[in-house]
């Protein structure tokens, strides 16, 4: 009995317990919305949300910066160090306000560049206000700090209020663009909160021109991970949407979602686990590999399990969730099954092992190879075969990260259960 209290107690439990709480409840709360907006809106308006939704995601790591991996990776190994971690902050914030500028640029340069927002200047507003929300907040700081516990609850609170917003406020088609704006007011909510309680744990600072530039460098490799990344997996509804009518991207939009929140269930125990293992890649690294091995099994098993679930239970869900006239998004989400195993390994094998051993140049190498073999395909596949060609390409993308990771492993004899 002591023994398991002792686990519990486990910083990475807590964090991980804490994440999967978030997780839980943006599952069951986009399950109560997602229904509902696909139903009030239908496919077109639904689709426009979407396309708005995937231009936001990606806008936004621009701001973000990659901080997640490679801010709470320095923090974690620094964290001991209260003006390192100060300086830190206010460095990393310092380039944060910087690119929250750029992104006002690109939002200009969308207006212009794509049709849809030329025509609907009110999602361009909505999606830059989401962006800015999303690649602001400072999570990056309490995952490395290890405390995700509190930021877990304002982010809950948060998704709840948001969800009472949109049933209030989303009776008509015509009301579609107000889902970007209530989310975004919600986000800056969670994000304010969230910022007060980050400079209750640490000195507020000025950040220098040459720290800031320090700051750039730092976060580079990480950035393009993650914004390559992005060209196979948030993106791609934007992607499609360049391609098709804003229905079909509904479509592929809403698969997109659901097999999301299986691959999310995943991720609150990556994101512990990640800190966790660059700090005993350092004190102990024999502790790490264990921890690693556990990792890639259980995730492994977790993955084919999910995946499976979803190719059977796809057009019983498609109907329960999304409604009879949905149901042509039931080919597109078996296709897009396939990817929780797959990026299950790939979370493993890069993020927790790669990255931990300081592999980054040749873990974006494979990222940015697999984000322009993603576009490539959707070029060709998605103008033939719509929703279900851009789902054949992004599993397509996902394999090549997946089983490359593995062959550089391999070659490199650093496999995680042969790695002394």
């Amino acid at each position: 009995m002591l023994k398991i209290k002792g686990i519990i107690k486990h910083t990475v439990i807590q964090n991980a317990i804490a994440l999967y709480w978030v997780q839980i409840a943006n599952f069951i709360l986009s399950f109560i919305t997602v229904p509902y907006l696909s139903r009030i809106l239908g496919p077109s308006q639904w689709g426009k949300v979407i396309f708005a939704q995937s231009f936001a995601i990606w806008c936004s790591l621009f701001i973000e910066y990659g901080f997640q991996l490679s801010a709470s990776r320095e923090l974690a190994r620094n964290r001991d160090y209260p003006d390192k971690v100060a300086q830190l902050v206010a460095s990393i914030h310092g380039v944060k306000i910087l690119f929250v500028l750029l992104s006002v640029f690109i939002a200009i340069i969308s207006y212009f560049l794509v049709p849809f927002f030329h025509t609907n200047r009110i999602f361009l507003i909505g999606a830059w206000l989401l962006c800015v929300a999303q690649g602001a907040n400072p999570f990056w700081f309490f995952q490395g700090i290890e405390k995700l516990k509190l930021p877990s609850i304002i982010n809950i609170i948060a998704q709840v209020i948001s969800v009472c917003a949109i049933f209030i406020l989303i009776q008509t088609p015509d009301d579609a663009w107000k889902v970007l704006f209530i989310q975004s007011i919600c986000l800056f909510l969670s994000f304010g909160f969230c910022i007060g309680w980050m400079y209750s744990q640490t000195v507020c600072l000025i950040p220098g021109i040459k720290d800031i530039w320090q700051t750039i460098k730092l976060g580079w490799s990480m950035f393009l991970f993650r914004a390559s990344t992005s060209l196979y997996t948030s993106a791609n509804s934007f992607i499609l949407g360049l391609f098709v009518t804003p229905a079909i991207v509904s479509f592929y939009g809403s698969a997109q979602k659901i097999s999301q929140a299986a691959i999310q269930l995943l991720l609150p125990m990556s994101l512990a686990l990640y800190p966790r293992i660059n700090h005993l890649m350092i004190s102990n690294p024999k502790k790490s590999k264990k921890i690693a091995i556990m990792s890639l099994t259980l995730f492994l098993a977790a993955g084919l399990l999910m995946g499976l679930l979803i190719i059977l239970i796809a057009p019983i869900a498609i109907r329960l969730i999304l409604g009879p006239q949905y149901m042509a998004v039931v080919p597109v989400l078996r296709i897009l099954a396939i990817l929780v195993p797959l990026i299950a390994v790939s979370n493993v094998l890069g993020i927790q092992w790669m990255l931990p051993n300081n592999m980054d140049t040749i873990f974006n190498k494979t990222i940015i190879g697999a984000g322009l073999l993603n576009i490539v395909l959707a070029v060709f596949l998605a103008p033939i075969w719509k929703a279900e060609g851009m789902a054949i390409a992004v599993v397509i993308s996902e394999a090549f990260v997946t089983f490359s990771m593995f062959g550089v492993l391999k070659f490199k004899k650093m496999e995680i259960w042969r790695y002394r």
